[in-house]
């Protein structure tokens, strides 16, 4: 971009491109904008010339007016009056900078006043994001039903269409997760057939601690187990439910030994 001049005022702003370099293009147009309003013409120079002028300045800052060519040469003024360009240009624009500093600063006052003071350890989002797979691999696998489609499949008749799940749960016959805020009953511990819980189910529950629940629960169905040859205790649920509720017991042994309160 050429310099170009209005009028022979030896006031100017020539500091364009480092007002560039620190505002958006809109607030650097207002900038000049405001410069103009308060009576200084404008002179428009390149990024690289603007560089050269702003070494020029720091250099007449230390060692006082003295000769710069080239930042002389892109702005067409002499050092000293290069001098109290730029400073006349920074006083102008200090008071939005100052503005843009205590907006900055209230930000971030309120994005930390909002953000938890606690920080998860490494691998945190990691292995929450492995749970989360294993979750939906669950559910896009064995399907799950609602306590209302389990009073159906029973054939219930009870005005409370949620009674019979509550009481095969309480008896710990089946149990459930709770999935984007659902109570659902994964679809392996039914037979459809019958329209009851699988007694197998039953009686490897019996044999798990009581204290594993919900998603847990739900996960060391689809786990593989080095008891099971690396089998899923669902896999063998039909086949083998003896050799799973085995697992099931070595499971509650390590899970007291892991939690002996």
């Amino acid at each position: 971009m050429p310099v170009t001049h209005r009028g022979r005022h030896r006031q100017a702003e020539v500091v364009a491109g480092v007002v560039a370099e620190r505002l958006s293009a809109e607030d650097a147009r207002a900038a000049l904008r405001e410069l103009e309003g308060r009576g200084f013409s404008v002179i428009t120079v390149p990024m690289d010339a603007l560089a050269a002028a702003s070494r020029a300045i720091e250099g007449i800052a230390k060692t006082g007016p003295v000769r710069h060519p080239a930042a002389e040469s892109a702005t067409g003024l002499r050092g000293p009056e290069l001098a109290g360009v730029t400073a006349a240009a920074a006083a102008a624009l200090q008071p939005r900078l100052e503005s843009q500093l205590q907006e900055l600063s209230a930000f971030a006052a309120v994005v930390d006043a909002v953000t938890r003071p606690s920080v998860p350890p490494p691998g945190w989002f990691a292995q929450a994001r492995r749970n989360a797979e294993a979750r939906q691999e669950l559910l896009d696998e064995f399907g799950a039903i609602t306590s209302q489609d389990i009073a159906t499949l029973a054939g219930s008749k009870a005005a409370n269409r949620r009674a019979t799940a509550l009481r095969w749960q309480a008896e710990h016959k089946i149990f459930s997760v709770v999935h984007h805020g659902r109570t659902l009953y994964p679809g392996f511990q039914f037979d459809p057939e019958l329209g009851r819980p699988k007694q197998a189910v039953a009686d490897i529950l019996a044999s798990l601690p009581r204290e594993m629940k919900g998603w847990a629960l739900a996960l060391w169905w689809t786990t593989p187990i080095d008891l099971l040859g690396w089998s899923r205790p669902v896999d063998l649920l039909d086949t083998e439910p003896d050799r799973v509720a085995e697992a099931a017991r070595k499971e509650a042994e390590e899970w007291a030994v892991a939690n002996p309160d």
